[in-house]
């Protein structure tokens, strides 16, 4: 939370998307999906570096967690 709004986690997906780019040239879109109980703070985020939603939703579980994913994508 500290780090919240200084440009690190925008930083880090730009280093990993110029990461992704060199090693494999092949790799047209990044893709990704925004768990629906941290969707209020993950989407924005996500769509400020590039990301937009394409309209699937699936289910997810994790340990008693039951909610919902939407995925997203970006082209690289």
């Amino acid at each position: 939370v500290e780090l919240q709004r200084q440009g690190v986690g925008r930083e880090v997906w730009r280093l990993a998307e110029e990461w992704v780019r060199s090693r494999w040239p092949e790799a047209t879109t990044a893709r990704l999906a925004v768990v629906d109980t941290t969707a209020a703070a993950a989407e924005p985020f996500w769509q400020r570096v590039g990301f937009a939603a394409t309209g699937e939703q699936r289910p997810y579980r994790y340990d008693k967690l039951a909610s919902s994913v939407r995925l997203y994508e970006k082209p690289l």
